[in-house]
């Protein structure tokens, strides 16, 4: 074990000067791992690790490899609330019910052809009743 973490201590000790280039890959990792999860996880698990990892940074910046994993951790962690948070903000109203024939007001954002049919995305939207 101890060759092993004194190989990856040379390894980040080689790669320092392309730390920065990780960065991108660990926050698409935390995006992963927010689109690879089977159901919406609570509202706090986006910014919580985000909070411990950036305390992370802080306490460790004096130490090279701890500052370095804590970065990369952080970068995971905010890939991750960052999907969430879009995800949350782009949430659409979806009827819970069929309410039959009704007055639909509002802006065609966007239309799409189906084989069954056409789907609108309105904005702005008022149902009568």
């Amino acid at each position: 074990m101890a060759r092993f973490v004194a190989w990856i201590g040379e390894s980040l000790g080689a790669e320092r000067t392309r730390w920065v280039l990780w960065l991108p890959v660990a926050m698409a990792l935390g995006i992963g791992i927010y689109f690879a999860l089977r159901q919406e996880p609570p509202i706090w698990l986006g910014p919580a690790p985000v909070i411990l990892a950036a305390a992370a940074v802080f306490l460790g910046r004096r130490h090279d490899a701890v500052l370095v994993v804590a970065l990369g951790l952080l970068a995971c962690a905010a890939g991750f609330g960052v999907a969430q948070w879009r995800t949350l903000g782009a949430a659409h109203v979806i009827l819970e019910r069929p309410i039959g024939p009704t007055r639909v007001d509002g802006q065609i954002e966007s239309v799409q052809g189906l084989t069954d049919g056409t789907r609108l995305v309105l904005q702005r939207v008022r149902i009568a009743g």
